[in-house]
């Protein structure tokens, strides 16, 4: 899931390839269609993902040009969570 500006590939620090169609998703928020696309390439440390497939959420009140999301953590070995220093440890 990506969060922000960058639907059809504008703005941010991620490149976006588009996919077809949309979807809908649900959440506290409530129910709303989103884009699906794909991420380019994705570097996390040594692990680069290609054409990962992604849901582009619009948040409008982002700040142009800034990409937040939640990355598949499936794709790690390990995982951690630092409460104190609010931080996860990939």
């Amino acid at each position: 899931v990506i969060f922000g500006q960058t639907a059809g590939g504008r703005g941010g620090a991620l490149r976006l390839l588009p996919a077809t169609g949309q979807t809908r998703i649900r959440g506290v928020a409530g129910e709303r269609t989103v884009d699906r696309a794909l991420v380019e390439s994705l570097r996390v440390g040594d692990l680069v993902m290609h054409h990962e497939p992604a849901l582009v959420v619009e948040r409008p009140s982002s700040p142009a040009g800034t990409v937040d999301g939640l990355l598949p953590l499936h794709r790690f070995a390990r995982v951690s969570f630092n409460a104190r220093e609010r931080c996860l440890l990939i």
